[in-house]
């Protein structure tokens, strides 16, 4: 568990200030003409630390969409795989123990599952993320700049006040509809590799 979550901390280092300029680069009328662009005046106007806006925020979405990813696909499949639910699944009607081993079909369902349930859940905390990430940026540097959101819990706070159910739902169609088919091959490749690892595929 720590040594996954300081992998998480490290690589979060290093993709936030990607997200950043990516978030940025996508609003409407942005003000920037490239990554080079957005990456030069975040740094003049921010410095360093403009590349890290909403790192808290980015960690803490992180670790939960994990977690509950994880824990949404193993219940899923395991579910998918009991004896009385398999053979809406397996197509062929050998008796192979092995049929039911390898077939990926469980594997694929419980993939698109996980990642829509998990991309629903996830989504109010994702809208607040991206709002804090982009939130004055047409007015950096000057006098006009105000704190929206001064992190993600005052965010969902606001958000909920302000806008409602459709505040955090916003955007939650596109991103299931990209996620799930993306979840479902993860979690297949995922399988198929930790399947042809196995030692006894090997043995001579």
């Amino acid at each position: 568990f720590i040594a996954g979550a300081l992998a998480d901390v490290v690589s979060l280092l290093f993709y936030v200030p990607s997200d950043v300029i990516v978030q940025r680069l996508q609003i409407a009328n942005s003000p920037y003409k490239s990554s080079l662009d957005a990456a030069r005046k975040i740094y003049k106007c921010d410095g360093m630390k403009g590349y890290y806006r909403g790192l808290g925020a980015t960690f803490i979405v992180s670790i939960l969409a994990s977690s509950m990813w994880w824990m949404v696909y193993e219940n899923v499949k395991h579910f998918l795989y009991r004896p009385s639910i398999l053979p809406y699944f397996v197509w062929s009607k050998s008796s192979d123990d092995k049929t039911a081993e390898v077939h990926r079909i469980p594997q694929f369902t419980a993939g698109f599952i996980a990642g829509t349930v998990t991309s629903t859940c996830v989504n109010p905390l994702d809208v607040v993320k991206t709002r804090i990430q982009t939130q004055n940026i047409h007015t950096l540097g000057t006098t006009a700049s105000t704190i929206m959101y001064k992190n993600i819990f005052h965010g969902l706070k606001c958000l909920w006040r302000e806008e409602g159910v459709n505040g955090l739902l916003r955007g939650v169609l596109p991103k299931l509809v990209s996620r799930g088919p993306l979840s479902a091959f993860s979690a297949l490749i995922f399988e198929l590799v930790l399947y042809y690892s196995r030692d006894d595929l090997h043995a001579f």
